[in-house]
Formats: C-alpha cells, sequence, structure tokens
C-alpha cells in the first residue's frame, strides 16, 4: 500500500472471517504477502472461502493498520473493520493486516476486481 502506517489496531483472525462474509459473496480476494494463507487456502479465493479458513483461526489476535491518510479520523471511534478499509493500487475493499506475533511484517488482503472480470467473462461464454 501507498500509505505509511499511522498505527496497528486489534482485531481477532474471526471478526476478518465477519468482515468478508459482509462483502460480495461473489467476489474473490487475493492476499499479498502473507505465505501462510496461500499454503492453505487456493488463491484468489471467494469471500465466503476465505472467511472459513479466517473463522478456522477463531481469536487468534490479528492487528489492522491504520493508514496516515485516515487517521485524522480518531480511531478510537472505529469499532468496526469496514471503517479501516482502504485501497491497493485503486482497488477497493483492501485492508492491510499484520499477525499480533509478527507484527512488523505488513500484507495485504484485497478484492481482486480481474479474477471476477474472468469469471463473468466464462460464466457467459457459450458452451460448445
Amino acid at each position: 500500500m501507498a500509505n505509511s502506517v499511522a498505527e496497528l489496531v486489534p482485531f481477532t483472525a474471526s471478526q476478518v472471517a465477519d468482515w468478508l462474509r459482509h462483502q460480495d459473496p461473489d467476489s474473490w480476494w487475493r492476499v499479498d504477502g502473507e505465505p501462510e494463507i496461500a499454503g492453505c487456502v487456493a488463491l484468489p479465493a471467494l469471500a465466503g472461502d476465505l472467511a472459513k479458513w479466517f473463522e478456522d483461526q477463531g481469536t487468534r489476535p490479528i492487528f489492522v493498520a491504520l493508514q496516515d491518510s485516515t487517521a485524522s479520523r480518531n480511531s478510537a471511534n472505529r469499532k468496526e473493520l469496514r471503517d479501516f478499509e482502504t485501497e491497493w493500487f485503486g482497488i477497493t475493499p483492501a485492508l492491510q493486516l499484520a499477525w499480533s506475533d509478527d507484527h512488523e511484517k505488513l500484507w495485504d488482503l484485497v478484492r481482486d476486481p480481474d479474477v471476477e472480470k474472468w469469471v463473468d467473462e466464462m460464466s457467459t461464454q457459450p458452451k460448445e
């Protein structure tokens, strides 16, 4: 992400799962910079499939990065992950995250409109 981080705010993996479940169920997601998820989930993945993986992590602590560009909004008033959504190279929504046991290693969870477009195109092609 282009912005520098102003603050890391604690959440849990199950809260990330809930956030993903509130996204479009046909949305495709990728993870950039986090090998554990990539080793367990075929990426890109549908929101529900990725939400399942995060749900399986339960209350595992995770930090959400508050970007400098949005820091003027008081983080104490931010109660839900949607309050931390940002963009990733012009794509929204995206979250920048870090596991609590490696909080200096930030990674991105981002919707993948290119895959969504490809899936849409493939589903509208005539069957032979």
